[in-house]
């Protein structure tokens, strides 16, 4: 993942940032068009730290492509596996920050509690981080009353303890101190260049495509928009914990309608002819967005990914202008966007 940083300084402020992300040219998107077999496994492989948010972006378009409706509760398991991707990541970003600025409690903590979630994860599916859980039609593994239960039982953990550090970090002097006012971007600014996912709804960007144009079981479990406007390193740290609260509390509450009867997965037919779709889903970082054409025999003939890091890039840019060299990592770390994302 190459890139490169040119900071232009004097002494210790930098006037201006220079992004350049090197490629590896993957062809990620050539290699979707020569699969023989359409499925999520290459899918998967783009990103790995939105190996669920990807692999349901692909698969709600070829479902729709194909008139392919999954049962509602596939639309819940799936459901559960993003909103966990997302707890999981936003807790490894909060260990990041926390090691940014020496707070080594946080760092710690943090790192433990994310173990909770990726180790629950691993008994869903197999895989700490989702691989196979999101298949054509459906999902590949189910979540009975038990696992549901236990599930609850971990989350319940993970939010008491997310609870706990928060009073504790931000009650610090030492913490405020480094996050405030640091990497700021206001509203006006975040809008004018399209900022998304957290780092927009910290700068008071309130866009959320499970609320704004929403899918799958977000239809029926409805999110609440909200949005801070500070947009500092600050707010950025702030709204993870907001957003893992209200994931856990979705969570919970889609386990305990679950029910058990339903099929997880359907198959799937051939894709529409000379059609064209857009699907949009919400990962942890913001909007990923997949467009899909086929062609006159059914076959995909062009395919684009867009990563929510395109957006944000730049917004790290404007982020650390006018700040000290040494707040770098930390605005970096708040954004924490992808390199693989971009590369594709």
């Amino acid at each position: 993942e190459p890139g490169h940083f040119r900071f232009h300084c004097f002494g210790e402020k930098i006037f201006h940032l220079e992004t350049q992300l090197g490629y590896q040219h993957r062809g990620v998107e050539e290699l979707i068009l020569k699969q023989k077999n359409l499925n999520s496994c290459l899918i998967e492989s783009i990103a790995g730290d939105s190996l669920i948010a990807y692999a349901t972006t692909y698969c709600n378009a070829l479902e729709a492509l194909s008139d392919t409706h999954i049962t509602r509760k596939a639309m819940k398991i799936r459901g559960i596996g993003l909103e966990m991707e997302r707890i999981a990541v936003h807790l490894g970003d909060l260990s990041g920050i926390s090691n940014d600025i020496a707070y080594l409690l946080g760092n710690s903590v943090f790192g433990a509690i994310r173990t909770v979630v990726i180790n629950s994860m691993l008994e869903l599916c197999g895989s700490r981080f989702g691989k196979s859980l999101i298949q054509l039609g459906g999902v590949g593994f189910n979540i009975d009353r038990d696992l549901g239960q236990k599930l609850k039982k971990n989350l319940k953990k993970v939010l008491k303890k997310v609870h706990l550090m928060e009073e504790t970090l931000f009650n610090a002097p030492s913490v405020i101190s480094r996050l405030e006012q640091t990497g700021t971007i206001q509203k006006q600014d975040a809008e004018k260049i399209g900022m998304v996912g957290p780092a927009g709804r910290a700068s008071g960007v309130s866009i959320d495509v499970r609320v704004d144009h929403s899918y799958g079981i977000y239809q029926y479990y409805p999110v609440y928009k909200f949005a801070l406007e500070s947009g500092d390193v600050f707010a950025r740290t702030y709204m993870r914990f907001l957003e893992i609260q209200k994931s856990i509390e979705l969570i919970e509450e889609i386990i305990d309608y679950l029910g058990e009867k339903e099929a997880l997965i359907k198959d799937m037919p051939g894709l529409s002819s000379s059609a064209m779709v857009i699907s949009m889903v919400e990962g942890w970082r913001g909007e990923i967005v997949h467009a899909a054409l086929t062609d006159s025999t059914g076959k995909l003939k062009k395919y684009k990914i867009k990563d929510p890091s395109f957006n944000n890039w730049y917004g790290l840019t404007l982020a650390v202008k006018n700040n000290g060299i040494s707040d770098f990592p930390l605005s970096n770390k708040s954004f924490n966007l992808s390199y693989c994302g971009f590369d594709l």
